[in-house]
């Protein structure tokens, strides 16, 4: 199978062009999730501190009184 010179422009500039998207998409994707995490709040309902960025963390505690995950609401920014 030979490809004309037109053919060829039109696959490289398709290939070209979907790994553009691609990494635009994916790029736009982890930044959605970063500014979705720092959105997050975590309150205590104990004593009412809160918690900006738990991390990755399993187990949630409270840093002033140490209650559990389960005293916790979450505050959306």
């Amino acid at each position: 199978m030979k490809l004309t010179l037109v053919q060829f422009f039109f696959a490289y500039l398709t290939v070209f062009l979907a790994i553009i998207f691609i990494s635009w998409f994916m790029y736009e994707r982890r930044r959605n999730r970063a500014e979705h995490r720092a959105r997050r709040i975590f309150i205590c309902g104990c004593c009412g501190a809160d918690i900006a960025d738990p991390g990755r963390s399993l187990r949630l505690r409270c840093r002033s009184c140490g209650a559990s995950q389960e005293k916790f609401t979450l505050k959306e920014k």
